[in-house]
């Protein structure tokens, strides 16, 4: 289905450019003389959008808490289009006998200048957890769908 493939090529664009931020060390608020991590964030309550963000830090010594927080650290938010949502968050460790994880509510990737060193960081079973790999499967209403995968050496891809 094409608005399905092209949502998740929307989403992968947007991966990119938050890696592209993250590289260029943007300033995030404009003026404020701060340069954080930057990163998208993915929230099962709201499957039908994902969130671009800078995460705040209190001093050049803190890399930030690599989580989003909504109250000050959103950039701008991604609305899915054509009823396509979001079905399921996954991720793996590094462990090969562990099975991947679908029951991710919330999902921050964040990409930590000046490196980049990057950060998957899910919410499964209110546990915070660290993922060496994210897949974000994608739905169309007709109930196809189409997986984002994104691996923590920085590759991104659809399948």
């Amino acid at each position: 289905e094409l608005s399905l493939r092209r949502e998740a090529q929307n989403l992968t664009a947007a991966l990119r450019e938050t890696q592209a931020f993250a590289i260029a060390v943007k300033e995030f608020p404009v003026g404020s003389g701060k340069f954080p991590a930057h990163g998208i964030n993915f929230n099962m309550t709201n499957d039908d959008k994902y969130t671009f963000f800078a995460d705040n830090y209190t001093s050049l010594a803190d890399d930030g808490d690599k989580i989003y927080d909504p109250t000050d650290e959103k950039i701008k938010e991604y609305f899915l289009k054509n009823s396509i949502k979001i079905k399921d968050l996954c991720g793996d460790d590094t462990d090969p006998l562990t099975p991947e994880d679908c029951s991710i509510n919330t999902l921050d990737i964040i990409f930590l200048r000046p490196d980049p060193k990057i950060y998957l960081i899910g919410d499964s079973d209110l546990i915070n957890k660290n993922f060496e790999n994210i897949e974000i499967i994608l739905k169309s209403p007709n109930g196809k769908t189409k997986s984002v995968i994104f691996k923590k050496i920085g590759e991104i891809y659809v399948q």
